[in-house]
């Protein structure tokens, strides 16, 4: 599982929201202008859009997939030709119904379109993951968190931090560091990082 983070306890993956012209029925439309609304648009109607939430996860055979380089939804029903797989990110979640995914909610569908219309587009968010062990680790979430109405949790990434709160950020991962390195011919000891991690805030903050 790629990009984990752990916030309050809490542990989310990163992923980009993709925003694509459909003939489909949506609940997000445009008007000439450019401007986006939310609403019940029928199949056909002009510039109406879909929303795709799309991650680094593998892409395995019946998964729904975005390639970037042709700007198309599709299915893994066949072999990706691996030069093309480079391309392509797996749709974990879609407005799009008739995928069969877990959608985001009506509260982001709404941020959205509000910071679109303000030229300030999401592009990137935090989706909370699960696990199904009692004690997990951070290894162990690797399936995304839905509720009763099959929406998934999905969190602002946050684009500012105060010098505090890179501090405080740069000292957890001091002491979270040794449970992700793997074995190799050198490993710094708890003082080295300790070392590294103060000399690197003190030359960049």
């Amino acid at each position: 599982m790629n990009n984990i983070k752990e916030i309050n306890g809490k542990y989310y993956q990163e992923c980009k929201v993709i925003l694509l012209p459909t003939e489909s029925g949506s609940n997000i439309s445009m008007d000439a202008y450019g401007k986006m609304y939310f609403g019940n648009y029928p199949e056909n109607t002009p510039f109406n859009q879909h929303l795709y939430i799309t991650s680094n996860e593998e892409i395995k055979k019946s998964d729904w997939y975005y390639n970037e380089r042709r700007k198309t939804v599709e299915q893994g029903n066949f072999m990706i030709n691996t030069c093309e797989l480079i391309f392509c990110k797996k749709i974990i979640a879609t407005t799009d119904t008739s995928l069969g995914l877990p959608q985001p909610s009506k509260s982001f569908i709404q941020a959205y379109i509000k910071a679109y219309n303000e030229n300030k587009p999401i592009t990137k968010v935090l989706v909370e993951m699960e696990s199904a062990f009692n004690i997990p680790t951070i290894y162990d979430y690797k399936q995304i968190k839905v509720n009763s109405s099959n929406e998934i949790t999905i969190k602002k990434i946050k684009d500012s931090y105060t010098r505090e709160e890179v501090i405080n950020k740069c000292l957890k991962m001091q002491y979270e560091y040794p449970k992700f390195v793997k074995e190799s011919y050198y490993t710094p000891n708890t003082r080295e990082i300790a070392d590294w991690t103060n000399d690197w805030i003190e030359e960049n903050l």
